[in-house]
Parts: structure tokens; sequence; C-alpha cells
């Protein structure tokens, strides 16, 4: 018998590996199917041997997992043994925001959806001792998945840049300048094929990043601009990044702003890096300082040409039905700088 059936959806297959990794470095046996199920045998079969040859499920809740439909048959087949957790044979793992199922709530689940990878193993560790678990040495050998820790499924970045791929040295020229600045960025390309656009970096289920910033190039397909500037819209209002700032590449269609007046805020490349730093670090926007200037030199000679108009009227040496012609151009000319 093996300690725990590791069940998840296939959008969940890093966390998967990543809980029995360090399940099996705590001394605990796994199946999960990754490494236990044959592709050419039948899946059912497997899960429900995996089921009875297991003293427990440990169950990798996310929204993916409470919908499907093979996930759902193997969380009930064990809910239904221990409805009230008294037994501890059904173990959630929360790696994601997801309303919990209503049967579970008699169910405490360990949460990892918002930790770093030192304090989710910290809490790992601490509920399964709470459990009445006894935590042992690292399985070794022919009992161990595999020697190579993986890595930590959940990533954070302070900026996510999307961009298509004819823009790309622009776009990682924003990154590096980010970079430079100390902050972690994650660049998501696309590469237009047609009259579509394919994710040929797309990124990971789990990248949580503080800051998005669409690229909006030369190169940009305008059906993908619209579909990334109107998602990171959705992603705002749900909360699940605090700032959204697009970035104009020289060349791009800025025209595009007349279809999102409810975006603020737009970034040109130029000045971009302090732009997303600032909304990265939840700064108010740099804004560049006024720069002294010397007075307009037009400003200053049609002054100049008043003046010397007065004196040639006042000397009955100009028309005065000529001068007033020449006053009132002048005026305008003067008043169409602002004085």
């Amino acid at each position: 018998m093996k300690d725990f059936f590791v069940s998840y959806n296939r959008a969940d297959l890093e966390w998967a590996k990543w809980l029995v990794w360090h399940l099996e470095e705590m001394g605990f046996s796994t199946i999960a199917q990754f490494k236990d199920f044959p592709a050419a045998q039948n899946f059912v079969v497997n899960m429900e041997k995996s089921l009875q040859d297991s003293h427990r499920m440990m169950a990798v809740l996310s929204p993916e997992y409470v919908s499907a439909l093979y996930t759902t048959a193997e969380w009930t087949s064990v809910f239904t043994q221990d409805p009230d957790g008294t037994q501890g044979l059904l173990v959630p793992v929360r790696v994601r925001e997801v309303q919990v199922p209503k049967l579970w709530t008699p169910l405490v689940y360990i949460d990892l959806a918002d930790a770093d990878e030192i304090k989710s193993v910290t809490v790992l560790a601490d509920q399964l001792r709470g459990m009445g678990l006894r935590l042992g040495a690292p399985l070794t050998g022919d009992t161990r998945w595999g020697p190579t820790k993986p890595n930590f499924p959940f990533l954070k970045v302070d900026v996510l840049i999307e961009y298509c791929a004819d823009d790309s040295p622009r776009a990682e020229f924003l990154a590096s300048g980010l970079e430079a600045k100390g902050l972690s960025v994650y660049c998501s390309r696309w590469r237009v094929i047609g009259a579509a656009a394919i994710a040929d970096s797309p990124p990971p289920a789990y990248l949580r990043a503080k800051c998005l910033a669409p690229c909006v190039g030369p190169g940009s397909l305008a059906g993908w601009a619209n579909d990334h500037l109107t998602g990171g819209l959705q992603l705002r209002d749900k909360g699940q990044i605090a700032s959204f700032l697009p970035v104009f590449v020289p060349g791009g269609d800025m025209s595009v702003r007349r279809l999102f007046p409810q975006i603020a805020t737009w970034a040109e490349l130029a000045n971009a890096v302090d732009l997303l730093y600032s909304a990265a670090k939840g700064l108010p926007p740099v804004i560049p300082p006024v720069q002294e200037t010397a007075p307009d030199v037009k400003l200053q000679n049609t002054e100049k040409f008043l003046r010397a108009l007065k004196s040639l009227r006042d000397g009955g040496l100009v028309d005065p039905d000529v001068s007033k012609d020449l006053q009132i151009e002048a005026l305008k000319d003067l008043y169409s700088y602002g004085r």
C-alpha cells in the first residue's frame, strides 16, 4: 500500500510533480498518473486500482480540478468513505483561487495558493504532521520518482510583458531595462501566422504578475492587440493583477486608444521603464520634471513688432487703418502662443 494517491487535473501537472517530489522527500510513498499509469492501459481501471492501493488521496485543488469529470469521480469515491474528514482519507491541497465544493466544508484543506516555495514546503509538512502522520527519511532508489526537484510551479513576477514576435527586439529591450532596475520580468511572445496569433511562449498557468504590459507595435496584429487589451482589463477588474499598462512600440497603431477609453494610462517605449517600475512597486507614476526653457523667439519678435508699430503710428508714420490691421494679425499670432 502506498501512502498517497495524488489526484490532479492535467492543468495542474506541474503542481502534482512538485507535491510528489516533496512527499517522497518527507518519506511518503506515492502513486500519480504521470509516473504510474502506462499510456496504453485503461485510465479508469488504473485510477480504481490506485485508490485501492493507497491509504489516502491528495487532491490538487484548482478550478479545473473541481469541474473535471474524472477528478470528480476520484474525490467523491474517497469522500463517501470519510465525509467528515475524521480519518483524513481525503487531503485537499489548494494551489489556486477556487470555489471549494460545498461537500468539502467539513474538510480543512492545505492552502498553498499564495505562498512562496519555502513557505509551501513548511505548510505542507506542518499540516501532514497535524494529521498525525510521521515524516521520515527521503525515499531512495526504485521507490523514488525522481532525484531532481521540479521547479516551483507558482511563479510570481513584477511585470508580465506580452508582445508579437516581430516586435521582439524592442520588447526584449524593455525587459532588460526593467531587470536592470531590479524587477523580475516574464516575456510572453506571440507569433503572427496569417490572420491568427499563436502563443510561442505563453505564460505558465500559475504565473502571477503585479503589472501586465502588452506591447502594441508595428508587428502586432490588430485582433491580437484588441484581445490582449480586453483580457488585461478583465484581469485588472477581477483583481488578479494590480496594474495594467499597455506600451506603444514605435510604429504601433496608437488609434487603438479610442477603442479603450477605460484605460487611463498608456506608456510609450521611451518612458515605459519608469512607468512600469512605478506600477510594479505601487508608486505614483513618474512624471518627467518641467524643464525651464528660454522664452520663445517668435513671441519675442511679435512683441517687438507691436512696440515698433505703436511708435510708428504715434509718430504719424503709419496710416492708422493699416496699423490697426497689422496689429490685429500680430495679436492673433501672439495669443496663439498662449499670451
